[in-house]
């Protein structure tokens, strides 16, 4: 409580000590976990966005479908200039609002940004996937991606 006092009064730097010890005395509540991140990334200080992600992770892992989770997280990550992964955070906000469209997108999108032998990438595939793409699909739009970065523009089939 006195973290979310602290924080609604723009003070997030003090918020973080209060949040850590509601964090130590409830480690499994993902509230107490995104809010502890959330008051690490509105220091705006670099050193702390590692800590804050790695909050995140732990939420998201205990309750997946926490849509704020993942938007601090895509936040986070894009602030740390991890822009593969900040897709892929997007993406898996955008699934756990149902808005399959635009988790499709940002998944595709992180998967051209991804290394394609991690975890990442194949969770970017899946979201793919389930939002309604084919095989057929992905290999379109890897095949288009591939011509566009290998000439700098889209090459018509013939």
């Amino acid at each position: 409580m006195r973290g979310q006092i602290l924080f609604e009064e723009s003070r997030p730097g003090e918020a973080i000590s209060a949040h850590q010890k509601a964090v130590e005395y409830k480690p499994d509540a993902p509230l107490l976990r995104i809010n502890l991140a959330h008051a690490m990334i509105e220091t705006h200080e670099q050193d702390q966005l590692p800590l804050a992600v790695d909050q995140l992770k732990r939420a998201v892992a205990l309750e997946p479908d926490n849509s704020m989770g993942w938007r601090l997280m895509a936040q986070a990550l894009a602030s740390q200039g991890k822009e593969g992964e900040a897709r892929l955070a997007s993406a898996e906000y955008y699934f756990a609002l149902g808005r399959s469209d635009q988790a499709n997108q940002f998944a595709m999108r992180a998967r051209d940004m991804l290394d394609r032998n991690t975890i990442e990438w194949r969770r970017a595939t899946d979201i793919v996937l389930s939002s309604g793409a084919t095989q057929k699909d992905i290999e379109d739009a890897e095949r288009r991606n591939q011509q566009r970065t290998s000439r700098g523009v889209i090459i018509s089939n013939p």
